[in-house]
């Protein structure tokens, strides 16, 4: 997804700044809130504000009449760079309001504008994602509540101000403590024995020494090698402010994340099964369910040499849906230790005495490359015979 605001929604905000008539500009963390001329002391007119925004941000020679003209591109342009090279600007507070295209918060914290702001959310260059699992969210499914947003350096200075966001965190629980926003500055690098992802703030942030990458929307596979200058990711840490998880949102060239694991082979029975491997060392294992007939799956027994950490059941699509169609049952396994190990499901109704459809084998050949990391070599997931 490109992460530039398009020019449409700059134009708009400088539009509004001519017509606010404020006298007063404010700054950020990401850079200085564009100026308006006020309506008494000068002819206001759109020109005036143009002149002054170039000033702003960085331009020496547009003061005069004969710059008019090329004025507006030049603001533009300044604003749309600097939106692609500065570090976004961390808020947070509760949302108060959803809109069709916006949402409406209480930014609690010491940064940007204090108060309320008005997100408006771009869906070409704005994720709205889930603060626990990191799926996008439509914005009639975001709730008030606890929220993080990371903005650029551009804020319309209207009451309440407004701001095109890269991203809004949102539905996040009371309890838990939402994934971070990064942008990386480069590749990973070794620090101290521990791979450290470090953002375009300067922020370093080590790895913990099971942290596991995930592709964003997509079964590719990505490694912690896909990681470059100006690759986008959602990190979620752990007690110790280590990176647990990681999802890469882009790539650094703005294309899909991830290529084919070509080491890892598979076996899988039934039309309706697939297995991913993630980075290598996890997998995710999609099978067919049906939760209107009563029937799960089921973990019966499990590995020393991998493990699922959670499993989730996907809906069918609601559009054209058909009464009684199945959905998905979603499990993700991490790689614990070097070995080949058979985790057993069964599908089957989960009460006592209840019904078993099918028994299922999952088997899993797992090396070790390093000290920290395992690579998941051959997958197989078949049916096991009835018992007579």
């Amino acid at each position: 997804m490109k992460k530039n605001i398009n020019l449409l929604s700059v134009g708009i905000m400088i539009s509004l700044l001519a017509m606010s008539g404020c006298a007063s500009g404010q700054s950020t963390a990401a850079g200085t809130v564009v100026e308006s001329v006020a309506a008494d002391d000068t002819e206001a007119d759109s020109s005036g504000v143009m002149e002054t925004a170039v000033a702003e941000t960085g331009k020496e020679d547009v003061t005069t009449e004969e710059s008019k003209e090329g004025a507006e591109a030049s603001v533009l342009t300044e604003v749309s760079d600097a939106q692609e090279r500065m570090a976004p600007v961390r808020i947070w507070g509760v949302v108060t309001e959803i809109g069709d295209n916006f949402i409406t918060v209480d930014n609690q914290s010491k940064v940007s504008s204090p108060g309320e702001i008005v997100l408006m959310i771009d869906p070409e260059s704005t994720y709205v994602l889930d603060g626990v699992n990191g799926l996008p969210v439509a914005l009639d499914e975001v709730q008030t509540g606890n929220f993080q947003a990371y903005l650029g350096p551009a804020m319309t200075l209207s009451l309440p101000p407004q701001a095109v966001p890269y991203m809004v965190i949102v539905n996040i629980p009371e309890d838990a403590a939402a994934p971070l926003y990064v942008i990386a500055s480069g590749p990973m690098t070794e620090k101290d024995g521990a791979q450290v992802l470090t953002g375009n703030d300067g922020t370093e942030y080590q790895l913990a020494g099971d942290a596991r990458i995930q592709p964003f929307l997509t079964k590719n596979i990505v490694r912690m090698e896909d990681v470059r200058e100006g690759s986008e990711c959602l990190v979620w840490l752990d007690t110790e402010g280590k990176i647990e998880r990681m999802v890469l949102l882009t790539s650094a060239d703005g294309g899909e994340d991830g290529k084919a694991d070509e080491t890892t082979s598979y076996t899988i029975e039934g039309e309706d099964v697939s297995a991913q491997v993630v980075d290598g060392g996890s997998l995710i294992l999609d099978l067919p369910s049906n939760a209107t007939t009563g029937y799960t799956w089921v973990i019966v027994e499990e590995p020393d040499n991998f493990a699922s950490d959670y499993n989730v059941y996907i809906e069918p699509d609601k559009d054209g849906q058909v009464v009684g169609k199945g959905g998905i049952a979603e499990f993700h396994i991490i790689a614990l230790d070097e070995g080949v190990g058979t985790m057993l499901f069964q599908y089957r109704r989960n009460w006592d005495g209840g019904e078993i459809a099918g028994t299922y084998e999952l088997t899993l050949d797992i090396s070790r490359e390093n000290k920290t990391y395992l690579r998941i070599n051959s997958v197989s997931f078949r049916q096991l015979a009835k018992e007579s």
